[in-house]
């Protein structure tokens, strides 16, 4: 089951985001999702990263708020915002390093959150997005 989106994200005021908490039939998805995005991290792909992104997303860079509004404007910004070190990190993390929580799925450390977004108000369709970056 894929889960990536296949278009770029339309903007979502956070009050309108609605997630579904992730069971344990779905944890093998999110685990599919995070290795989908880390061999397109590997192989410099970073639109197809980009894309699973939920906009309007705020990310710190060297302490200030830089937001990004479309799925070309991060992967345009994308090794900016990564070091080759930070890539290589990302690129070393195996599903032992993913935290479920109330939040979602956390990578590692925290360099990055995704979650079972709804795509409807009752929840009937939902996918997994990337809802946090933290270089």
């Amino acid at each position: 089951m894929l889960f990536v989106a296949s278009c770029s994200a339309s903007a979502v005021s956070p009050a309108e985001v609605v997630t579904k908490p992730i069971s344990v039939e779905e944890q093998t998805a999110a685990f599919d999702f995070f290795y989908e995005l880390r061999n397109h991290v590997a192989l410099g792909e970073y639109e197809h990263v980009a894309e699973a992104a939920l906009f309007p997303m705020t990310v710190q860079v060297e302490g200030e708020a830089v937001e990004f509004s479309y799925a070309a404007e991060l992967a345009a910004s994308f090794e900016q915002l990564f070091s080759e070190e930070g890539i290589n990190t990302f690129i070393a993390i195996d599903e032992s390093q993913l935290t479920f929580n109330d939040r979602g799925v956390k990578v590692a450390d925290g360099v990055m959150w995704f979650d079972l977004v709804c795509g409807d108000p009752a929840c009937n369709t939902a996918e997994f997005r990337i809802t946090e970056l933290n270089p």
